[in-house]
Formats: structure tokens, sequence, C-alpha cells
């Protein structure tokens, strides 16, 4: 998939990053939301993707070749999604899917209004950008 087939948003300020996810959730409620964070020349960047998991109300998936594209353009700092039901804790499947991609996991909760993030052990992630942005959490 093409990135001009992304929602793209990009802005310096960590607070209207993190205002953007929420609004995608809010406006999506019916699926999880899923894409990518990330910085470039001086500013952060969000990808929304598509979520093509075959229960999208209770789980995610994101194409590989978008994470690809995402990472050769960008320095990655996490993926992020949505729970549309229960809280901002990991399921036992983001924790694993989160190891096993070697990135953290940024989810928020439409119901608890929170995020949380999920750092793997192995850890390939721009970790000076998910540090600033955990400090807006």
């Amino acid at each position: 998939m093409k990135k001009e087939n992304k929602e793209i948003f990009k802005s310096k300020n960590k607070s209207e990053i993190i205002n953007k996810i929420k609004d995608w959730s809010k406006k999506k409620r019916a699926v999880e939301i899923c894409g990518f964070l990330g910085f470039k020349n001086e500013e952060y960047i969000l990808w929304l993707c598509s979520n093509i998991a075959d229960d999208p109300k209770r789980y995610f998936a994101i194409d590989p070749i978008d994470f690809l594209y995402f990472q050769q353009e960008n320095q990655m700092a996490c993926v992020f999604h949505s729970h549309i039901y229960g809280d901002e804790n990991p399921s036992e499947f983001d924790v694993t899917m989160s190891e096993n991609c070697c990135i953290p996991f940024m989810i928020y909760s439409l119901n608890t209004k929170k995020f949380k993030i999920h750092e793997p052990k192995t850890n390939h992630a721009n970790l000076d950008v998910l540090k600033r942005i955990k400090e807006n959490l």
C-alpha cells in the first residue's frame, strides 16, 4: 500500500500528536485504529493505517508493507492503537506482537481515556522520541 493512501498528521507539538490519536480513536470508534508514531525533520509524525485484522473490533493488524515504508522514511517511536473495549492495558496479543517486532505499543482506551505504553525487552525504536512522548501522557 502506498503512503499516499494513509492519513498522515505532522506536528512539532507533542500534545497535538496525543490529541490526534484520541480524535481518530473517537471518530472511528467502531474498530480499533492503528498506525505508527515517529519523528522526521524536527516533527512528530503519525500514520493512521487501515486495520486489516479479521476482527477489527477486538484486534488490529497492519500491512507489513506499511511498516516497512514508515521505518524507511521515519525514526520509529511506536505502534499505536486503540482499545474500544476494556482499558489501556496491553492484551497478551499486544505484548506478544510488541515483543516480536521489537517496537513499543502505545494503547489508548476509549473507555478510560488513558494511554499505556508497552516497551519490549529488545527495543529497536527511537527511545529519545518515545521518552518525549511519554512525558505528555
